[in-house]
């Protein structure tokens, strides 16, 4: 199956990751990605994937290699046709740099997975 080998971390309250079940390195590393979703913006706007709610789940491979980022964008605005395509476009691009900047920090693949289908977004 696709996510086999993957592990689970829900959004707490807090918006950190912490889980007891977890291995001190995958934690570690899933504070890294954290971090890098938080620090990202989108372009013209004081946005990242983290405090916007669109990142709901994280899941990295037993490895620390693979990430999975779901995703949902249901939030956005689903009324405005044009601001769908605008939407689109700024998402695509943070996506792309938060990816770029994720595989920077050591993950050898990052997949963005939209929530409400599972079907993966903004292939590379």
């Amino acid at each position: 199956m696709f996510f086999k080998g993957f592990k689970i971390i829900r959004k707490t309250e807090e918006s950190e990751v912490s889980n007891k079940n977890i291995p001190g390195d995958l934690l570690e590393k899933l504070r890294i990605a954290e971090k890098v979703l938080k620090e990202i913006k989108v372009r013209g706007y004081d946005v990242d994937l983290i405090s916007s709610g669109v990142a709901q789940r994280l899941r990295i491979s037993k490895d620390g290699k693979k990430l999975i980022v779901f995703v949902d964008f249901s939030g956005a605005n689903p009324h405005c046709l044009f601001c769908k395509v605008l939407e689109e476009s700024l998402w695509k691009d943070f996506i792309s740099r938060a990816r770029e900047t994720l595989k920077k920090e050591g993950f050898e693949e990052v997949i963005f997975v939209d929530l409400l289908t599972g079907g993966e977004v903004f292939k590379e």
